[in-house]
């Protein structure tokens, strides 16, 4: 078996994946992965765990997860090329946030950045610009933790999110701006123009988990003028709700409840704002100062 560090968990696998190694005792996550449908239910009824496996098809016809209890996970690819090419950003990002649900575990869609001595969680829908804001933030003096995934951990008293590791999903234009090279770049399936990139040390990441000083979500509006405005608890709610990662799973799965006290969790624990941005004439680097005034403190 293989052994890998994932979103600060410990995951044994037996294939070996594009990932960084790493060393423990117990595991956490194990997946079984196979080219033969009979071999995975074969894997399955070895298995000791409570209720029926969740059987899932991944996108693209890349196979089927099978989702059985918190622990395991057993794949069948269909494909040995899409399997190389894509699987490792299928696996972590949708197969990671549909098996941690069951521990309570959730992801947000959006970026997380480590400024000073706490993180902030840039969220918003796609293409608002939240990779651009977490650049920006980057040539400000922050580290980028997390891009488009974050893994949100409440169970300790300070909430905590961990990086997106071992794989970034850019975009193109996000890349440049961080001056990194194109090399550690590999193309996601169905994602125009952005890409899954390896960090090999680059300066511009952080590797370990973070405090969270607050989430922002970034909006859109016809105001003149940056805003950012801390949210009452009913919109901090929906905002949570409607940012966790595949949320368009969340009203015909068995987790509606648990999205629900998760959001209240996460607004009992920490500000939940709205940066509202006129659509044109307002610079990333206007919306960076709005953050690092208001949350971080800086300036003026």
């Amino acid at each position: 078996m293989y052994k890998y560090r994932v979103y600060g968990l410990n995951v044994h696998s037996n294939r070996k994946l594009d990932c960084y190694p790493h060393s423990f005792d117990a595991a956490d996550i194990i997946i079984e992965f196979t080219d033969s449908e009979d071999e995975a239910r074969r894997y399955i009824g070895q298995l000791v765990f409570d209720g029926e496996p969740r059987e899932i098809s991944a996108p693209e016809g890349i196979g089927k997860f099978y989702f059985c209890g918190e622990k395991h996970i057993v794949v069948y690819y269909q494909n040995e090329d899409y399997f190389a090419r894509y699987m490792c950003h299928v696996l972590f990002g949708f197969g990671f946030s549909y098996l941690l649900r069951r521990r309570k575990i959730f992801f947000l869609h959006g970026s997380g950045v480590f400024i000073d001595s706490g993180a902030v969680v840039i969220v918003g829908s796609s293409e608002v610009g939240k990779s651009s804001l977490a650049a920006c933030l980057v040539k400000q003096g922050g580290r980028i933790i997390s891009d488009d995934t974050t893994r949100l951990e409440l169970n300790s008293e300070t909430p905590y999110i961990y990086p997106s590791y071992p794989l970034r999903r850019l975009y193109r234009n996000t890349i440049e701006h961080l001056g990194l090279s194109m090399e550690g770049a590999s193309e996601i399936i169905s994602r125009e123009d952005k890409f899954a990139f390896r960090d090999d040390g680059q300066s511009v990441f952080l590797n370990r988990e973070a405090p969270v000083k607050a989430i922002v979500r970034i909006a859109p509006s016809d105001t003149k003028d940056v805003a950012l405005v801390r949210e009452d608890i009913k919109d901090a709610i929906l905002i949570i709700c409607r940012n966790v990662y595949n949320y368009q799973m969340i009203s015909r799965s068995e987790f509606t409840g648990d999205y629900m006290d998760f959001a209240l969790d996460v607004c009992d624990r920490l500000p939940i704002y709205t940066l509202y941005r006129p659509a044109v004439g307002i610079t990333v680097q206007e919306q960076a100062a709005a953050i690092l005034t208001e949350i971080f403190n800086r300036g003026g």
